[in-house]
């Protein structure tokens, strides 16, 4: 993928993508497929049921919990004699928390694993129940996010909300520095050499921190995507079934664009220190200028926050000459357990997630951040400009098939090779060309370890 059009310059992607989406329902009436999967005004309640669910994202958006709990609590008052135990995961324990789970046979009715190979890793494994055994399809062409949770011919998760990969920028350093607030950079040598103004100014250009490795993911999402040369996800698969080398320059270019970075001293000082997430708060906190974030939720959040004329949401600068303006991202997922003893119920609840009430309900609670993923809601109501912008290009990532990075790569491979080589990049000054070898080591050590799992990924992620 070269670059793309400026933030909302489609603008009709929204509209384009719902009426695509619904096409196929045939002579399905609206009402008729809301009956039939339990949703709507005239629908039959669930069955009482007491469920656990799992879920991560407070993180990137601190306020969904209040979000989800009323979320709930508006599906309990429709069931009677039902509850949900909502249990909010850290980052660093969501994956290891569950496969302990699935080991033990015993846990949560509802769990995620975040989107892509971070979950199928585990529904090859058979740890993951799937989701289309137990909703109709008359329910599940409406999500827009059912094709990243496909496999083997069913639906095995349910979209949350969908999300993103953007930068956000301070406006007021901008206009200090002699930068346009209005039109951000739009290419890489357009972001380095506005950096350096920042600089120059007085102010720390980037915000980030790599001592959790988790900016190492990040940043692939704002560089690979445009040097595959046609399918992301493709490339990424290639490289971790070992058909291609994480030493391509299609991937190993990340970390010479991010080696430019650190040389010339744009990070701030004590990224080190800080784990991703902190060096996302300092940024809010007006200790830099920008930060790469991968969830445009948090961006979304920090501008509702701050002020637009405060704070801009920018879309990945194009490393070529042309304007950039695409934001990578899969929807959030959550999914029924197959040791749950309620699944029908648990699947109950992540099909009412769907519904127009509950859709609607989610984007006013949140104040826009929480992005609906169903072809019945109106995106058309989406507003102001700035915000209904963001969502057209959330939409078109995933009408166009640019999804994060990192959820095309299994997280072992992760772990021991982009996450490690972002740590030590900045640690130990490690050199560009040692960090795609790092990553290359990963990747053989994953298929060494798992031919199994190299077999139905390769099937999986095409």
């Amino acid at each position: 993928m070269r670059g793309g059009a400026p933030l909302g310059a489609r603008r009709i992607t929204r509209r384009r993508f719902v009426e695509a989406s619904v096409a196929g329902i045939g002579g399905l009436s609206l009402a008729g497929a809301l009956a039939a999967c339990g949703g709507g005004s005239d629908s039959t309640a669930a069955p009482p049921a007491d469920l656990s669910m799992w879920w991560w994202g407070e993180q990137n958006y601190p306020g969904q919990g209040a979000v989800m709990r009323d979320l709930i609590a508006a599906y309990t008052a429709e069931n009677e004699g039902t509850s949900v135990k909502e249990v909010l995961q850290g980052t660093d324990e969501t994956i290891p928390a569950y496969q302990a789970a699935a080991k033990a046979g015993k846990g949560p009715d509802i769990a995620t694993l975040w989107y892509g190979a971070y979950m199928f890793t585990e529904v090859w494994k058979g740890n993951v129940e799937p989701l289309s055994d137990l909703v109709p399809e008359e329910e599940t062409q409406h999500w827009l996010d059912a094709k990243f949770a496909t496999y083997d011919g069913k639906i095995w998760a349910s979209g949350l909300s969908g999300d993103g990969a953007a930068i956000l920028y301070n406006k007021d350093h901008f206009r200090k520095a002699g930068l346009d607030p209005d039109n951000p950079p739009s290419t890489w040598a357009d972001l380095v050499s506005g950096c350096e103004r920042l600089k120059k100014a007085g102010y720390t250009p980037i915000s980030s921190g790599v001592k959790d490795g988790w900016f190492g993911v990040v940043f692939m999402n704002f560089v690979v995507p445009q040097l595959a040369g046609g399918s992301p996800s493709a490339l990424l698969k290639n490289a971790c079934s070992g058909e291609t080398s994480w030493t391509d320059e299609r991937l190993a270019n990340m970390w010479e664009r991010l080696e430019e970075l650190r040389d010339r001293k744009l990070f701030n000082d004590n990224i080190t220190s800080l784990g991703y997430f902190e060096g996302k708060e300092a940024f809010d906190a007006g200790e830099a200028s920008l930060t790469f974030t991968g969830a445009v939720t948090f961006a979304i959040h920090s501008v509702n926050e701050q002020g637009e004329d405060k704070v801009g949401i920018m879309a990945a600068p194009d490393l070529e000459d042309s304007p950039g303006g695409f934001i990578p991202g899969m929807p959030l997922t959550q999914f029924v357990t197959p040791f749950s003893t309620q699944k029908e119920a648990a699947a109950e609840f992540l099909s009412w997630l769907h519904q127009p009430e509950a859709q609607r309900q989610m984007y006013e609670a949140s104040n826009g951040v929480m992005i609906p993923v169903d072809d019945r809601f109106d995106y058309d109501s989406v507003a102001p400009p700035w915000l209904a912008r963001v969502y057209d290009q959330v939409l078109q990532a995933m009408e166009r098939d640019i999804p994060y990075a990192d959820g095309i790569v299994p997280y072992e491979i992760l772990e021991g090779g982009p996450m490690k080589a972002m740590t030590l990049t900045f640690a130990d000054q490690q050199s560009a060309a040692a960090s795609a070898e790092m990553s290359e080591a990963s990747a053989q050590n994953w298929q060494k370890l798992n031919p199994e799992l190299v077999d139905l990924y390769e099937d999986w992620a095409v």
